[in-house]
């Protein structure tokens, strides 16, 4: 597992909406549960106070304040959510990671 400074970090915590990350193991420590209607607006709203929201495996969502690593192939982030099929929420311990607060 590949960790990186605060410094050559910034490039990193500035996502793109929906990138696709290895989530195993886990990168995004605050699980908020499953919804059948996840979507990103849902796991945006669960997340709410965090800096990053994360969809996986089409109805988890996750949380968290740190991101320390490089996102993978767009591909493997290749499950439809649940809430609404036009969006994608993650894969087999893949996620779906969006910067949703600048924090501090």
């Amino acid at each position: 597992q590949t960790k990186f400074s605060p410094e050559t970090c910034f490039e990193i915590r500035n996502v793109q909406t929906g990138a696709c990350y290895n989530h195993n193991p886990r990168i995004l420590p605050v699980y908020m549960g499953v919804f059948q209607t996840n979507k990103m607006s849902v796991c945006f709203t669960a997340c709410n106070g965090y800096r990053y929201a994360g969809m996986e495996a089409r109805m988890s969502c996750f949380c968290g304040n740190d991101l320390h690593h490089l996102p993978v192939d767009p591909r493997e982030c290749n499950e439809k959510c649940l809430g609404d099929k036009l969006q994608t929420c993650g894969g087999d311990w893949r996620i779906n990671i969006s910067k949703i607060n600048a924090g501090n």
